[in-house]
């Protein structure tokens, strides 16, 4: 394990600190959120959204400093809080469909959201709320489609998954793109559908409907 967190990949994380660094971050997007606070104060709108790019959840701390007018890192869990209850009723939601019969099953699944790791990212200044939030959206979405409805809501939860996904973790756009290929062209079969549509036939048909 050592050798691992040490390799060239994993030392290159946490802005080049390593992998255990974790809170170091949390003092890196506070100092960027402060520049983009700064941004906002003199109205360089464009300039502000276009500031630090590799960071996008910067821009959403800085507005919150901007519109509570204070710099108190704390003011962050006004978005993780709300967060992380959504990101715990959309794992157990899809757990629930998939354990329709077992409702500790369901509990046992959330139990992901609690670990001292997850908890600890919550309440700092960091992305992994977000990305976990853009994860448990996906999950939904997937088992929503297979498993409740095969319709346009699921292709939206599905999607804004993604976009969650991709926004935080960006270098990880190639999985996510060959993921969502492979699920856009994996054929379905429903007593509502056509024998073998693919998620790419429904959402072209669903549109024609309307």
């Amino acid at each position: 394990l050592f050798n691992l967190a040490n390799s060239d990949f994993f030392i290159g994380l946490h802005n080049g600190s390593g992998l255990w660094n974790f809170s170091r971050d949390s003092q890196t997007y506070q100092a960027e959120a402060i520049k983009s606070l700064s941004l906002l104060n003199n109205s360089f709108w464009i300039e502000w959204w276009n500031s630090f790019p590799n960071h996008k959840h910067v821009k959403l701390i800085s507005l919150l400093y901007f519109l509570t007018d204070s710099t108190a890192p704390l003011i962050f869990e006004i978005v993780n809080g709300p967060i992380w209850v959504v990101s715990v009723i959309l794992i157990y939601k899809s757990s629930r469909l998939i354990f329709s019969e077992s409702i500790k099953s369901s509990l046992l699944v959330c139990l992901f959201l609690f670990q001292p790791s997850v908890l600890l990212s919550s309440t700092q200044l960091l992305r992994e709320p977000i990305y976990i939030l853009g994860f448990c959206l996906f999950c939904y979405g997937v088992v929503r489609f297979w498993k409740l409805s095969s319709d346009l809501k699921s292709v939206f939860i599905v999607s804004a998954g993604l976009f969650l996904l991709i926004s935080m973790r960006d270098y990880l756009s190639s999985v996510y793109l060959i993921t969502i290929m492979l699920f856009a062209f994996t054929p379905v079969s429903y007593t509502h559908l056509r024998a073998h549509e693919t998620l790419m036939n429904l959402v072209c048909r669903l549109l024609l409907e309307k």
